[in-house]
């Protein structure tokens, strides 16, 4: 609603103002959580880990490491390339009204909220595996078919980035596999060494991986979000093939 002059002046700091009275708020609201019943089972017996975390997770827990830095790089990659990326490029490649752009991000970012939280209650029904598989294929059949119209115009722009917004929503389901991936003494050490170390190198090299392709062509940025959601599928099969059974020793998990 604001003239550019004044959002480039005053504008901008809005929403790093909104920013902290959420963090605010939400520490507030720490105060009425209680732990875990895993976590307070864990303290009455006394079973957190007795050496350093980081070097139990590193020496015995490799394999759900790798599970989850790969699946967080695919987290990262589809939130950058498609929510934060795609309107400058809609923009700067292929000349979109700025104000048609902003319009539709903000359809996509409040697609991407419902679709996360409509895979949560999927994963809960039907196990966090099997829609990532479902999920992977989806994310990848949309933002093929939203890249391709970008070259017909802006007619189906609101609805094709609302729709690959909503398949972005498919993230949600890597926390919960995350969660399960290790055991309690050392699983909050075990996500966020995974999760920082991934996004580190995933959200770093996610820009420059997009700018190396041709100016003029927005599907190079397409081939990087499917080759991650083939990464996505291919750790979900392998989740719901062995989602109880066979799984290795280095992963926890109890999904159905």
């Amino acid at each position: 609603m604001l003239p550019p002059a004044e959002v480039t002046r005053i504008g901008w700091r809005i929403a790093f103002l909104l920013g902290g009275v959420f963090g605010i708020c939400a520490a507030l609201l720490r105060q009425w959580l209680q732990e875990t019943p895993v976590f307070k089972e864990m303290s009455a017996r006394k079973a957190l880990a007795a050496e350093l975390p980081v070097k139990t997770v590193l020496s015995k827990h490799q394999t759900a490491v790798i599970i989850s830095g790969l699946l967080t790089w695919m987290l990262s990659a589809a939130i950058v390339v498609i929510i934060l990326l795609t309107p400058q490029l809609l923009v700067s490649r292929c000349h979109f009204s700025s104000t048609l752009v902003s319009e539709a991000s903000c359809l996509a970012a409040l697609s991407l909220t419902i679709g996360c939280v409509l895979v949560g209650w999927l994963s809960d029904r039907f196990g966090a595996p099997r829609v990532l598989i479902g999920g992977s294929v989806c994310l990848m059949i949309a933002t093929y078919l939203f890249y391709a119209a970008t070259k017909l115009g802006s007619a189906f722009l609101l609805p094709l980035y609302a729709l690959v917004g909503l398949t972005v929503g498919v993230v949600g389901a890597v926390p919960s596999i995350m969660v399960k991936s290790f055991p309690p003494a050392i699983r909050f050490t075990g996500i966020s060494l995974s999760y920082n170390i991934s996004a580190i190198f995933g959200g770093g090299l996610t820009p420059l991986i997009v700018a190396i392709f041709p100016a003029n062509d927005l599907f190079g940025a397409a081939h990087y979000v499917a080759a991650l959601c083939l990464v996505g599928f291919a750790f979900g099969l392998f989740l719901w093939k062995n989602r109880i059974q066979g799984l290795p020793a280095a992963v926890h998990f109890s999904l159905k």
